[in-house]
């Protein structure tokens, strides 16, 4: 693989290695600091078209020529475990493109974070381990650049992205039923459908798994405009209080929720 750095103003190089199997078996270098990514991307056309095989054999011998085949995506996709995608394909992707490196401690409390994660999809684990990681990077990456940067890395993590993830198909079916009764007497079936909809498309599906999600969602439903100019600030508070205590009912019943 390919690993590029750019070492820095007192330094004046971007550095790129070619590794292979744990070894750099060459290296190239450019004064051009503005070009890392295009130098980056240049390198691995090298590596890909064989320019480093020869460099390689020189490395580790006949070892080279008995390497496997590269698997196909589905056969990467099967093999690769979540710890292998946080190692291999999110801490470089986060260090190359947010130029944040996670301290050693943070790495392992996320290692030991994942044998407790809960869900039914591969991709959800995958949005909670992210929902994780934000929360270690928060106070010096913007929300929206995160979010931004975890769309990217669906495919980068060979995580085939679907149109509504099972996080958000749940939420959505369990806000309808703790909400929706209220809402339809304000604003009838579709209307009340459409603004829970409009709510929760606003939201990432990560963040519903947080905790404090489903106050955030009925915060958003009793303030918004469509809400306000149709009830009153009585109306808002008391279906407030019938909200989280039907929320907690259904809780109590072993209910899916967010």
């Amino acid at each position: 693989h390919v690993q590029t750095e750019d070492m820095g103003p007192q330094v004046g190089t971007v550095v790129s290695n070619v590794f292979y199997s744990g070894m750099v078996i060459a290296r190239r270098e450019t004064t051009e600091r503005e070009r890392l990514r295009q130098f980056h991307e240049e390198t691995k056309k090298l590596l890909l078209s064989g320019a480093f095989d020869e460099r390689a054999r020189q490395v580790v011998g006949d070892a080279f020529d008995r390497a496997p085949q590269e698997p196909t995506p589905s056969q990467a996709q099967e093999e690769l475990s979540l710890e292998e995608v946080l190692q291999s394909k999110i801490l470089p992707a986060m260090k190359y493109e947010l130029g944040i490196v996670l301290p050693e401690h943070y790495i392992t409390r996320l290692k030991v974070k994942l044998n407790h994660l809960q869900a039914e999809t591969r991709k959800e684990r995958f949005l909670k381990l992210c929902a994780e990681i934000y929360e270690m990077v928060k106070s010096f990456c913007p929300p929206e650049r995160f979010k931004d940067f975890v769309k990217r890395l669906y495919s980068a993590a060979d995580i085939e992205p679907d149109e509504e993830t099972g996080t958000l198909k749940r939420s959505k079916k369990f806000f309808e039923e703790v909400t929706l009764p209220e809402l339809e007497e304000v604003l009838g079936e579709s209307l009340a459908k459409a603004l829970i909809e409009k709510v929760l498309s606003d939201l990432h599906p990560m963040f519903l798994t947080k905790p404090e999600a489903f106050n955030v969602l009925i915060e958003k439903i009793l303030n918004s405009g469509t809400i306000k100019k149709r009830t009153t600030l009585q109306w808002r508070l008391q279906t407030k209080h019938i909200w989280q205590t039907r929320y907690k009912a259904l809780r109590s019943e072993g209910v899916l929720v967010v």
